[in-house]
């Protein structure tokens, strides 16, 4: 009997260093008192790619791909550069922190979306730009504030971060925010 399609995504998980900086940068800009839906610390990571709804057949050649591809990619160190919102600073819906261009962890996401869409996954048309997004903005009152906060604190300190491993995560949805579970986890290859 086929289980219930689960609610997956594929993710690079963020060390405690970096999440430490971003719960500071959360109470900061909570300060401004504009109702923002802020990611707790255990939810944060990098997305590479959101899978959506995914059967039991699918989740094992996911996996199976996964491995085959960090075979192929050594790891690498990501840094932390600054903080901005989408679709702007001056209206953000959606706060992120910044990673620098990573030639290796573009090559991983590219590689992940074309492997992927020969699986009938749609294709992203946007360009992957790496973030961690810190909260989601819930309503417009206090926005002024929030936006003066944000491009006040845009340099945020930079932190470095190994990456040595790729995830595939379950998502939950639950009235109380999103819960992720690890389903497959497989390291890159070692640069020593």
């Amino acid at each position: 009997m086929m289980s219930e399609p689960l609610r997956c995504f594929i993710a690079i998980d963020i060390d405690k260093r970096i999440k430490e900086l971003i719960v500071n940068i959360q109470q900061e800009l909570s300060a401004a008192r504009c109702p923002v839906k802020w990611i707790k610390p255990e939810c944060i990571h990098i997305t590479l790619k959101f899978l959506g709804e995914v059967d039991d057949q699918q989740t094992t050649q996911i996996q199976q791909l996964l491995k085959t591809l960090a075979d192929n990619f050594v790891e690498t160190t990501i840094k932390t550069s600054h903080l901005g919102a989408f679709p702007d600073p001056k209206h953000p819906q959606i706060i992120w922190l910044g990673i620098e261009e990573n030639d290796t962890l573009f090559r991983l996401q590219q590689a992940i979306e074309d492997e992927l869409f020969k699986m009938k996954f749609k294709k992203e048309t946007r360009r992957f730009s790496p973030h961690i997004t810190l909260g989601r903005v819930k309503s417009p009152k206090n926005m002024k504030q929030l936006s003066s906060s944000i491009v006040a604190m845009t340099d945020a300190p930079v932190l470095t971060q190994a990456i040595d491993h790729v995830k595939l995560y379950k998502s939950t949805l639950t009235p109380h925010g999103p819960i992720y579970e690890s389903l497959f986890k497989t390291s890159l290859r070692s640069s020593r």
